[in-house]
């Protein structure tokens, strides 16, 4: 998690992404005071085998939702490809 966190500090979205954590989870908004139900990217480490779990959330009560396991070392591909599946930018450096 935080060789994650590390890169996306660095990248060129840092300024257009909000996080917080939730115990073991880091959540991730569009807006500096997003709500945690809805419109939150959740990721999290799954144990023992090290992967991460990407969860986005639109709204609460709502059983499906985006979802993605990858290993660690494809954790910030999988957080690009969310932001360039949601739109959150307008441009996306490589």
């Amino acid at each position: 998690m935080a060789t994650l966190v590390a890169k996306i500090s660095t990248s060129p979205y840092a300024g257009g992404v909000f996080a917080t954590t939730s115990h073991e989870c880091l959540l991730v908004g569009q807006v500096p005071d997003f709500e945690m139900s809805k419109e939150v990217l959740s990721i999290a480490p799954l144990l023992p085998t090290g992967d991460m779990i990407f969860e986005y959330r639109e709204q609460p009560f709502v059983r499906n939702h985006w979802r993605k396991q990858v290993a660690a070392a494809d954790a910030y591909d999988a957080f690009k490809h969310f932001l360039r599946l949601q739109r959150w930018f307008t441009d996306y450096p490589e």
